[in-house]
């Protein structure tokens, strides 16, 4: 029997998961840095962090250019990728355009990281938990799973984990 999906469950798997690796990412990232993870576990959380940080910009993009061809909510491509024009929850989408922009920019000052300079590189770096807020508010507000206990729970979850570890971040940062 031939499965045939929606763009609209493409939409959804595809947002979902990219949410989910940007959450893994940014915990992994967190654990790298802090006294959260042994000397021999801190290559496989960081190759975790830069895997995970790349196949969420990937399904990132995917996610918005599925969002073109949907039928229910029509998207244009300065809807999708100018903040604040989208004429459908334009916060909520905007949350996830801006959301994709400083993950972007997180990319970009990771392959240029020498140019720059580990300072400005570490400082641009901190932008990534707000990407990763930006991303849950985007979900939250706009997400048609959002209503179901299987999501708020998901939620709450990892945004639990993700608070604690900054936390535990901060309390065992090196000077």
């Amino acid at each position: 029997m031939e499965m045939i999906y929606t763009t609209w469950e493409w939409i959804r798997a595809s947002g979902i998961t990219a949410y989910l690796l940007l959450f893994i990412s940014n915990l992994a990232g967190m654990m790298v840095k802090g006294k959260i993870a042994s000397k021999k576990g801190q290559p496989i959380l960081l190759s975790i962090h830069q895997t995970a940080g790349w196949l969420a910009l990937l399904l990132s993009l995917f996610h918005a250019f599925m969002l073109l061809f949907d039928r229910y909510v029509t998207y244009s491509l300065v809807e999708l990728f100018i903040p604040f024009t989208a004429t459908y929850q334009p916060l909520a989408s905007s949350a996830g355009t801006l959301a994709f922009y400083i993950i972007v920019i997180l990319f970009f000052s990771s392959d240029v990281m020498k140019k720059i300079g580990r300072k400005w590189w570490r400082s641009i770096h901190f932008l990534a938990l707000p990407a990763y807020f930006l991303a849950l508010i985007h979900g939250v507000l706009i997400g048609t799973d959002s209503g179901a206990m299987w999501m708020i729970l998901f939620y709450s979850m990892t945004f639990m984990m993700v608070v604690s570890v900054f936390f535990v971040r901060l309390v065992t940062a090196r000077p």
